[in-house]
Parts: C-alpha cells; structure tokens; sequence
C-alpha cells in the first residue's frame, strides 16, 4: 500500500509493526482496497484483514474502482459522521444515502469549499454531469463497513 511518495506499508508491516487497538476505524479509500489479493501458504490475506489484525475495531473498503470526485465526496461525509459519534456501518450507509441524492449543484458547492484549487477544472465537467451525478451504484455501492 502506498502511503505517498518513497512511502508504504506491506501486509506484513501492518501485521507486526502496527498497533492500531485504539484506532476506531481505518479508511481504505483507494480503489479495490478491500479485496483479499495476496496468497500466503493456502490462506488469502488482504488489508482490510491486516488491519483487523493489528487491532483496527473497524474498517472501510472499496471492492471495485470508483470514480475518484465520489470516494472523496463520500469518505468526507462517512468520517464527518464517524467524527460526531456515529457508528461505521451506519455512518458508511447515511453516506451512501446521501451520495446518491446530491445534486450537481451540491457538488459544485462541495468543491468549493473544500477543493477550491480544482474548482476551475471541474467545473467544465461538472456542465455535463447529470442532475444526480452520483445516482449510479457503481459511484457509492462498492464501499464496504466491517467490523464494529
């Protein structure tokens, strides 16, 4: 997993160097981060599993690729959620929820505030955004809530 330039975390870093029991939630934002890929012995791993692991109560995965502006839009509004003390799986679903009814006016709003600097480029897609940009299950629905 990278983590940013010249950064990373290997399965095995996570099982033995982290310990993450006071960690509420991890977020795995990227795309397909919540698959199980890497075979050890006759046992298939993957992060979300690691995570739980190194003492994680609880976390969010992406199960398929999905359009970068929604993961944004909606991991923002789960960890808003998980922030004022809702639980994950219900935090996770309200965001959901919320994602696939925002409006494209919203979304204009949203980028504004919190991504100015890409608010010009934006803008010229968002002209061609349907109403409801991210009604489509493939924006919201391959995100996941494991654990507690």
């Amino acid at each position: 997993m990278r983590l940013g330039p010249g950064g990373g975390l290997s399965l095995s870093d996570i099982w033995s160097g982290l310990a993450l029991s006071k960690a509420r939630c991890v977020v795995l934002g990227a795309c397909e981060s919540g698959l199980t890929r890497a075979q050890i012995g006759s046992e298939y791993a993957g992060f979300a599993g690691a995570f739980f692991s190194a003492g994680a109560r609880a976390v969010v995965g992406s199960l398929w690729e999905v359009n970068q502006l929604a993961t944004a839009v909606l991991l923002a509004d789960c960890l808003g959620r998980i922030g004022a003390g809702e639980d994950v799986p219900g935090a996770l679903s309200a965001a959901q929820r919320a994602l696939r009814t925002t409006t494209r006016d919203a979304l204009i709003q949203w980028i504004a505030d919190y991504l100015p600097e890409l608010q010009p480029t934006l803008n010229v897609a968002m002209a061609e955004m349907p109403a409801c940009p991210f009604a489509h299950p493939d924006d919201w629905a391959g995100f996941f809530a494991a654990g507690c």
